[in-house]
């Protein structure tokens, strides 16, 4: 679950030397999410919420109405349960995409008793009878005790030929107003509608298309309302590139955004992703990976790469997204990103779920600073990014910063953060003081300098001193003076 705020190395060095408890948890990607303003985002219709938002707002390019007396509209697309195949009013181009109609009405039960409704449409739709005849449309019923009106779900995005049926409903004979509402992404559209007599411990009747009487309801007026809506996609300026999506790094975000959290592994996507690792979850602001799916976005991973002692020879690191991916590594270790060989893949593309390759890299054992972005345009979207120490044979790949591949000896480790830029800084907290000092004595200083110790002692970095995570003076005191007494405690040997 991702986790605001972060954990930084600070206290690792003294809490161990000390006995105290050390997290797990310290090992972490810094994540933050841009996002585009939705007003500059174009029209994309993708759920029946967005759909029900541009009928009421737009930005519209065409808006027409018309009538049919069978309820079976198409567009360039399968057939679905009839083949009447009335066209869209107002559509001209055979296959328009992002447009949405309401199909609305008065259905007359001629003949009383039980029946079921369905719909088959490509893209989603949604079905509303308004059963006790009140006039209203209840959604979700009420606590009066009005019935669920919506009686087929909404649908997302789909092909036709698959009818979603609604429960059966025993129906007096009377009027009963309906409204059909459906969109259309890309592609082909149709949208057929229509009933079935159910009768007690018998078959189902034969399907009928919504106008045809002869099973028992007719259309009053022998006529249902059409309005079709056709989105101006020509507004916006969408995330197609890292060009675009890079600008909102230092630019105008959608309002709460930047937002940031930590998470121990880049695994991230939303409703329509198809991550290709377990457990993944939400980019921060976003919401629950399971039940958003945003448009015009990037996600930014940050840390510190750490390669154990021997290095890695012709490792394998693997991005997988929809849509674009990025992975930068400071190969050279020379405090930036903007060297040619710092990039280790970039796949600047609109994709579908795409599994995107490193060339072989080898890796001195280090610290390294690390970045890995993923941008997204529209529709399902995630973002992945793995190594493989194996040479990238199949099943060896695992997720950056997976502490259990770490300890396996499978995977490298993320910590959180980005390295930072005071020699003498061993555990990579923004200062240099007593605990660096026991860092580098730990390691016996053949990789760290004591002299960049002694240069920069009590040093501080001013994006840690700003992070306002305080370093454990007093301990540091306390293991000082302690060395002290040792010291002064030792009996003089005679001469």
């Amino acid at each position: 679950m991702l986790k605001l705020g972060g954990k930084r190395a600070g206290v690792f060095a003294i809490a161990g030397a000390l006995g105290l408890s050390v997290s797990a948890a310290q090992a972490a990607w810094q994540i933050t999410t841009y996002k585009l303003p939705r007003s500059l985002e174009p029209v994309e219709l993708t759920t029946m919420a967005g759909a029900d938002a541009f009928l009421a707002s737009g930005p519209k390019l065409i808006d027409e109405t018309g009538t049919v007396t069978q309820v079976d509209l198409w567009e360039n697309s399968n057939n679905g349960q009839f083949t009447i195949n009335n066209p869209f009013p107002g559509l001209t181009s055979g296959d328009t995409d992002d447009f949405a109609a309401v199909i609305s009405g008065t259905l007359v039960v001629n003949t009383a008793g039980r029946y079921d409704f369905f719909t088959d449409t490509d893209d989603g739709n949604r079905f509303r009878l308004d059963l006790d005849q009140d006039g209203i449309f209840e959604d979700f019923g009420d606590l009066e005790g009005h019935p669920e009106e919506s009686i087929v779900p909404d649908g997302g995005l789909q092909g036709a030929g698959t009818p979603e049926r609604s429960l059966v409903f025993n129906l007096a004979t009377g009027n009963y107003k309906f409204e059909i509402t459906m969109f259309e992404r890309s592609g082909g559209a149709s949208v057929d509608a229509g009933y079935r007599q159910r009768p007690l411990a018998q078959p189902a009747g034969p399907q009928k298309v919504l106008g045809d009487a002869s099973g028992g309801i007719s259309l009053l007026g022998g006529s249902a309302n059409v309005r079709v809506a056709v989105a101006d996609t020509s507004l916006g300026t969408p995330i197609t590139t890292f060009f675009e999506a890079d600008a909102l790094r230092t630019g105008t975000n959608e309002a709460g955004f930047p937002q940031s959290g930590v998470t121990e592994v880049f695994n991230i996507h939303d409703s329509g992703g198809d991550a290709d690792f377990a457990n993944g979850v939400g980019a921060p602001g976003l919401g629950d990976a399971g039940l958003t799916d945003d448009n015009d976005f990037m996600v930014v991973g940050t840390g510190t790469l750490v390669v154990p002692t021997g290095g890695v020879t012709d490792a394998i690191f693997r991005s997988n997204t929809d849509d674009g991916g990025r992975l930068l590594i400071d190969v050279n270790q020379d405090g930036d990103l903007l060297d040619l060989e710092d990039t280790i893949i970039l796949q600047d593309v609109l994709q579908g779920p795409t599994n995107t390759d490193s060339l072989p890299v080898s890796l001195a054992a280090g610290n390294y600073t690390i970045e890995y972005s993923w941008f997204e345009r529209g529709g399902g979207g995630e973002g992945e990014v793995s190594v493989s120490l194996a040479g990238g044979a199949a099943g060896t790949f695992t997720l950056l910063g997976d502490d259990a591949a770490v300890a396996a000896g499978t995977g490298l480790d993320v910590i959180g953060g980005t390295l930072p830029g005071i020699p003498g800084d061993f555990d990579s907290d923004g200062d240099v003081d007593g605990a660096d000092f026991l860092v580098g004595q730990r390691e016996g200083f053949n990789t760290l300098s004591l002299a960049d110790w002694k240069a920069h002692f009590g040093e501080t970095d001013a994006v840690a001193s700003a992070a306002g995570v305080p370093e454990p003076a007093a301990l540091v005191m306390a293991l000082v003076a302690a060395a002290a007494c040792r010291m002064s405690g030792r009996p003089r040997r005679g001469r």
